[in-house]
């Protein structure tokens, strides 16, 4: 799973580098990889806490409510 987190950062820092620019749905696809391994971590642990999950669970659906607002509201697609 930490491989999946290395790519996505990879990727960022490629496309840096070709547009000068982050792209922000790199960045959210790469912290949604993050939390979803930490929950994944947090599930096999013998004392898991609900509370904890649940609040990764937030973090991870307004993580996807802002990637989804970026490829909407994408400068990419005011150019077509």
């Amino acid at each position: 799973m930490v491989i999946f987190i290395f790519v996505e950062l990879f990727r960022v820092l490629l496309d840096y580098f070709k547009e000068e620019r982050v792209k922000i749905t790199y960045i959210a696809d790469a912290t949604l990889v993050f939390t979803f391994k930490e929950v994944w971590i947090r599930f096999s642990e013998p004392s898991f806490e609900p509370v904890k999950i649940l609040a990764m669970g937030g973090a991870m659906l307004a993580v996807t409510a802002v990637r989804t607002l970026a490829i909407i509201y994408s400068p990419d697609r005011a150019k077509e």
